[in-house]
């Protein structure tokens, strides 16, 4: 599995660009077949859509605190379709340039399992992932849940 860190990313940025990226309001829109193309069911896209984007064209801020409480951004370039207050054109340039630096090697991390039945869990509201190698006999399981046993209030970006 590779793992993109967006809040050593975040971090990187100078104050005025953070507190531009804080006031930052992304539109969020599922696309069928856009995640894992040409490989995808209808049932795993209605699975990936109603953990993505339930309901079309959502509002979603840039900049999240994790349940952990570490800041990063939840940028899905799977689902990010423009910023809000931006043209379509701005919008595009903008995530073409965030895109092009938050998926850079000094922030990516891959992981490489030691064998088989190893388990890897991670923070998805502030971390990109993608496949790394062959995906041939992978098994993954999406099991999304709550943060009721970590935070004392309920997380709901």
């Amino acid at each position: 599995m590779g793992f993109n860190n967006t809040a050593t990313y975040y971090e990187s940025l100078s104050e005025s660009t953070r507190s531009e990226f804080n006031d930052m309001v992304l539109i969020h829109r599922y696309t069928n077949n856009r995640i894992n193309p040409g490989h995808s069911s209808r049932e795993q896209d209605e699975t990936f859509r109603a953990n993505m984007v339930p309901e079309g064209d959502s509002e979603i801020p840039m900049v999240w605190n994790s349940p952990g409480g570490v800041t990063g951004l939840h940028f899905s370039p799977n689902t990010t379709l423009k910023v809000k207050g931006m043209s379509q054109k701005e919008s595009d340039k903008f995530i073409q340039m965030v895109s092009k630096e938050v998926f850079s090697d000094k922030y990516i991390y891959d992981h490489w399992y030691q064998q088989d039945n190893d388990i890897c869990f991670f923070d998805n509201s502030i971390m990109c992932h993608r496949r790394v190698g062959s995906i041939n006999g992978r098994i993954a399981y999406r099991i999304p849940h709550d943060y009721t046993n970590l935070v004392d209030e309920p997380y709901q970006p």
